[in-house]
């Protein structure tokens, strides 16, 4: 059977972008996924956008909250998929056929599959290949992380280290490093890219 994969969006106030992201999750080949938009109580008119989407979506609320790992907590509660991939309300899946190849080479043992992401910086113009290969060598670096936009992660995973709430960023370097240092908990690594990631984020 095939896996179900969750994408999880947290938005606030991502009129401007969110359309985007929600179509290149629409438009994927992949026919077992869902997709889950956790909005910060958005008042840019995101809600109408996830209204416009609704058919699109498995799951979308709309309240404030504590911050994107906070939003990220909630949306991990509300999924169901055997491996959840956190997609930002600025970011893309790369082509329509990016999920089904992730599954294609996602190993049944592994919590964590790490894929290639480009990072876009859009007031430069620039783009840049980032990938887990230093960590897959061996050469674990506290100052570089595998690319975290680029993750699926196994659900359970997900509920046993939940983002901790009181950081406003870096908690998903927090949850990678305490993943790290539980060896049972067992790392995949691709260049496939997965995400456009953009750099005008959190």
């Amino acid at each position: 059977m095939q896996p179900k994969i969750t994408i999880i969006t947290a938005t606030y106030n991502s009129a401007a972008t969110l359309e985007q992201t929600i179509q290149s999750v629409a438009a994927q080949s992949y026919p077992n996924i869902e997709y889950i938009v956790i909005d910060g109580g958005s008042t840019d008119g995101t809600v109408e956008i996830l209204r416009k989407y609704d058919a699109q979506i498995a799951y979308w609320g709309s309240e404030p909250d504590r911050g994107i790992y906070d939003a990220f907590n909630k949306g991990v509660a509300h999924a169901t998929g055997d491996y959840v991939q956190f997609l930002g309300s600025d970011d893309i899946l790369c082509d329509v056929d990016t999920v089904r190849e992730v599954v294609k080479s996602l190993e049944k043992s592994v919590d964590i599959l790490s894929c290639a992401i480009w990072e876009v910086d859009p007031k430069r113009r620039k783009q840049h290949l980032l990938t887990g290969k230093r960590e897959q060598r061996g050469e674990q670096d506290d100052s570089l992380m595998a690319p975290h936009p680029g993750m699926f992660t196994r659900r359970e995973v997900l509920l046993q280290y939940p983002f901790e709430t009181s950081y406003r960023i870096a908690a998903d370097y927090l949850f990678v490093l305490t993943c790290r240092a539980d060896t049972s908990v067992h790392f995949q690594y691709s260049d496939q890219p997965v995400v456009y990631f953009s750099l005008d984020g959190v």
